[in-house]
């Protein structure tokens, strides 16, 4: 049976799709199934853990928790189930993943600038958000409100754009700049679908003041924010919610023997990396950061040190989170894959 998805796309038209009825298992055979490829986004949902890549359009997997050792949850092929969402081929570039306070899963497009649930559209944003020069929307974060509404968020990276994939008139004009990220609120109710906030005033963007470490752009590190949750914590004894970001930082171009302050101070086979920093960092509604940030390196193992993370969710709430890692299957870093779990720094 196939089940009929209207797509509102940013210049206003509607794109009509059609797949297979939202969530089925399609396989968990070795042969069908090597690993997660480009895996980005993540959450807990009960004693599976929900995962999707930006390889295989319209497509997550589910995987058992199983046992955790040294913070490990093995992502091995036979422990993997493929599911499709009714957007198929359609549903293209699927960076994050969470589930909806009403029970639904719910898959971001970078690409689209659209909110999947399993049968439709949940969500259309606006030209704010778009992807540019290859930065777009990456991070989704739900929070229950209670009743089956949630409060969603949405990240724009930012970071430095990709000069290969920039529009010729604003090449020279963005390319020695870092952009900062941008994160919108908004509000579902249970069940509701279609909701379009291609108008900006809608749902404003607030930007995330992220840390910028030393030297001159494009040389220097710049951070992009590959994902998010819902935070809670204490200020002055008063609990407030905020956001827990993934920071993740790379240069626009390598630094000169001259620049040594622009330098990663962390080396790779005895050169400075590329991909310098990994924190986590809390922010504020405003989006100012909290409190100190939190170097992932000092809870992985070695073997993980570099691996590009890109999606995180809640493991048990307030108090650890699930990371996974964008890697080529054929390549991957450690066999079989992993997502971490890592718990939350002291007084976080």
């Amino acid at each position: 049976m196939t089940i009929p998805v209207i797509v509102p796309l940013a210049c206003g038209l509607l794109v009509v799709l059609a797949g297979p009825r939202a969530g089925r298992a399609i396989g968990t055979s070795p042969p069908e199934i090597a690993g997660i490829e480009e895996a980005s986004g993540v959450v807990r949902q009960g004693d599976r853990l929900i995962i999707v890549g930006d390889h295989y359009p319209g497509t997550y997997y589910s995987c058992p928790i199983g046992t955790v050792s040294s913070g490990r949850i093995p992502l091995g092929p036979r422990l993997l189930t493929r599911h499709r969402i009714a957007a198929g081929i359609h549903g293209i570039d699927l960076e994050a993943v969470d589930v909806l306070a009403d029970g639904r899963i719910v898959i971001l497009s970078e690409r689209l600038g659209v909110l999947f649930d399993a049968n439709t559209v949940v969500a259309t944003y606006g030209q704010s958000v778009a992807e540019f020069g290859g930065r777009g929307l990456e991070g989704l974060a739900v929070r229950d409100l209670g009743g089956g509404r949630s409060r969603v968020a949405i990240l724009w990276e930012g970071g430095y754009p990709e000069r290969g994939r920039l529009p010729s008139p604003v090449r020279e004009a963005v390319r020695d700049r870092a952009l900062l990220p941008q994160l919108v609120v908004h509000d579902l109710e249970a069940g509701q679908t279609g909701l379009d906030l291609r108008n900006s005033d809608a749902s404003p963007a607030v930007e995330l003041r992220v840390p910028r470490p030393p030297g001159s752009e494009p040389r220097a590190q710049r951070f992009r924010t590959p994902d998010l949750v819902w935070h809670r914590w204490e200020v002055n004894g008063e609990a407030t919610w905020g956001f827990l970001v993934l920071l993740s930082s790379e240069y626009g171009e390598r630094p000169g023997p001259e620049e040594r302050d622009a330098e990663c101070p962390r080396a790779e086979d005895g050169r400075p990396r590329k991909y310098c920093y990994k924190l986590l960092q809390r922010f504020d509604r405003e989006g100012m950061p909290y409190g100190e940030s939190f170097d992932l390196e000092a809870a992985l193992p070695e073997e993980l040190h570099t691996v590009n993370w890109e999606g995180m969710g809640w493991f048990e709430p307030g108090e650890s989170l699930v990371l996974v890692y964008d890697e080529k299957v054929y390549r991957r870093r450690v066999d079989p894959q992993v997502a971490f779990v890592i718990p939350l720094p002291e007084g976080w």
